[in-house]
């Protein structure tokens, strides 16, 4: 039998496994706990916070680690649109977006949020035309898959970000779970 979906699970590599075996083994203690006993772990997940972050083009300080993607995207949602509700409710998004993204809209779609989904062109990229005409000054969000996990389709990113760019007010989240 080939198996064939690894965007919804992957073995892990074996090198990861003793890694994760490891600091298991011997890092014993929260490593936000203010104590001699954690130093090892709080140092260990610096260290992997900065590799992380440079991978991502980024500061190690800037990630927020969380158990699964779906309570990324939960947290990364809620917390734009509740930030910036001040400057608008306007959320724009794809039919393509997963589970916990629609989930989410949903829930602020039930507080007052609104939503619009921004057209597909049949090969399934986003249509950056509709983008713009549906682009407000009330828009606080837009919400994109970068790749989808179940077609592997990929969203042209670079230019959605320059149309964007005319929005200052307009924040964009990138589900790019698929695209690691």
């Amino acid at each position: 039998m080939i198996y064939l979906d690894y965007a919804a699970h992957t073995p892990a590599d074996p090198r990861v496994l003793q890694r994760f075996v490891a600091c298991e083994r011997t890092m014993i203690c929260n490593p936000n706990t203010h104590s001699r006993l954690a130093d090892p772990a709080r140092a260990a997940l610096q260290q992997a916070s900065q590799t992380i972050g440079a991978l991502l083009g980024c500061s190690g300080d800037h990630l927020i680690y969380t158990g699964s993607a779906t309570e990324a995207n939960n947290l990364a949602l809620k917390g734009l649109a509740h930030q910036y509700k001040k400057d608008g409710k306007h959320i724009l998004a794809t039919y393509l977006e997963h589970s916990s993204v629609n989930g989410t809209l949903a829930k602020l779609v039930d507080e007052g949020y609104e939503v619009e989904y921004v057209d597909l062109k049949e090969d399934g990229t986003i249509d950056l035309d509709h983008l713009k005409d549906l682009l407000r000054r009330d828009t606080i969000l837009l919400t994109i898959c970068a790749v989808d996990s179940e077609i592997g389709l990929q969203q042209p990113l670079e230019s959605i970000l320059n149309i964007l760019e005319a929005y200052p007010k307009c924040k964009c989240h990138v589900d790019a779970t698929q695209a690691v």
